[in-house]
């Protein structure tokens, strides 16, 4: 399944997390399909709204549980490639920012998840999403960059945001566009896919 393949791209990625944990929404227990890692995996059941998956929820929740100075939220149909783990981490090392990496879409068919350059090759850049610089990371305040698909920053920030969003009566998640200076580059770069569509993230 698409969690399967998440965890396998990271286990692959030359610099692995030091830990991944898993917000469950509803939907069949992930646990018993859950490949080897040289990290552990850790799931959070955050229940469920019906059909809707409770995205503010789980991230809010594994913030809370995560051990790590630096967050990176993965959707579960996104596959990081080589080198985007360390991407986000050297940014954030240098800057509070909310770090937004580059989104790709995987064209529908049978893929090596295996062969990172094969993978870019059949992906394709969202039409309405502003062109990547060509290295590093550029700032920006274009907040319709922020998809919370593949979204990197400090635990510390986090949480103080999270406390001050829920001083004053709002969803946490919701207000960290607003409240951050947002990068936006192409170092990390991956690949996810969502039925027939495939997005990809970097």
């Amino acid at each position: 399944g698409l969690l399967c393949d998440l965890l396998s791209t990271l286990a692959r990625n030359p610099d692995p997390p030091r830990e991944v944990i898993v917000g469950v929404s509803g939907g069949e227990d992930p646990r018993p399909h859950v490949p080897e890692t040289p990290f552990p995996v850790h799931f959070l059941d955050v229940g469920s709204d019906g059909d809707r998956i409770r995205y503010s929820l789980a991230r809010n929740a594994c913030a809370r549980a995560a051990t790590s100075p630096h967050l990176l939220f993965l959707d579960a149909d996104c596959l990081p490639a080589p080198g985007a783990l360390a991407a986000f981490a050297d940014v954030l090392e240098t800057r509070d920012t909310l770090a937004i990496g580059e989104v790709r879409y995987l064209r529908p068919g049978t893929h090596d998840l295996a062969d990172p350059n094969a993978l870019r090759a059949a992906s394709l850049p969202p039409p309405a999403r502003p062109v990547p610089p060509a290295s590093g990371w550029e700032p920006s305040d274009a907040y319709e960059m922020v998809w919370g698909l593949c979204i990197g920053i400090r635990r510390e920030t986090f949480e103080r945001l999270t406390r001050s969003t829920r001083a004053a009566g709002a969803e946490p998640w919701s207000l960290h566009a607003l409240l951050l200076a947002i990068e936006h580059g192409p170092p990390p770069r991956g690949w996810g896919r969502d039925g027939s569509l495939c997005e990809a993230s970097a």
